[in-house]
């Protein structure tokens, strides 16, 4: 066994990239909760860190949307457990692609969130398995095709006039 002094010293400080589903608290898993619980700095972007203000409260919080402005912060005092709060789920279209290698000093966990497609599909009471799912939010897609090809479609949008576009296209 080691001794406690020694253990201490093995320690890195580690991120957790916490995916907040659509951004209500209901939409956060049990593992979310701990973390940002856990956590002495939360940051992310605005509408993210309004999501999880509940969990912010006496704790360093930095808002920022690039991921290099985030590490810059990080580096700049001593923390252990630091909270990154991305929108949906961590492994659809999601920022923590990008994090990940700017990340690479420190520890990092991936808490995937409940993505838009689970959640939609869930609501219309129909499995996601054979849904073809597209984002339209900052990336080139040709939404007209993949409706041609596909039987069902669920596309990603963004911004306030991000479905307004979609259905102009289609």
């Amino acid at each position: 066994m080691k001794r406690k002094e020694a253990y201490m010293d093995d320690l890195r400080p580690i991120v957790y990239l916490v995916g907040i589903g659509m951004g209500g608290e209901d939409q956060l898993t049990g593992r979310a909760m701990d973390c940002l619980e856990a956590a002495q700095v939360v940051m992310g972007a605005d509408r993210m860190l309004d999501s999880v203000s509940a969990y912010t409260d006496k704790k360093r919080v930095f808002s920022a949307y690039k991921p290099s402005e985030m590490v810059q912060w990080l580096g700049s005092f001593r923390w252990d457990e630091a909270a990154l709060v991305l929108s949906g789920d961590t492994g659809f279209y999601s920022g923590a692609r990008g994090l990940l290698d700017k990340l690479s000093s420190v520890e990092v966990e991936v808490l995937p969130g409940i993505s838009s497609i689970q959640y939609f599909c869930a609501k219309l009471r129909r499995s996601w398995e054979d849904v073809r799912a597209v984002s339209l939010h900052g990336r080139d897609c040709d939404l007209v095709g993949e409706v041609r090809r596909n039987a069902a479609v669920f596309a990603l949008v963004g911004g306030s006039d991000g479905v307004g576009r979609a259905l102009g296209r289609l």
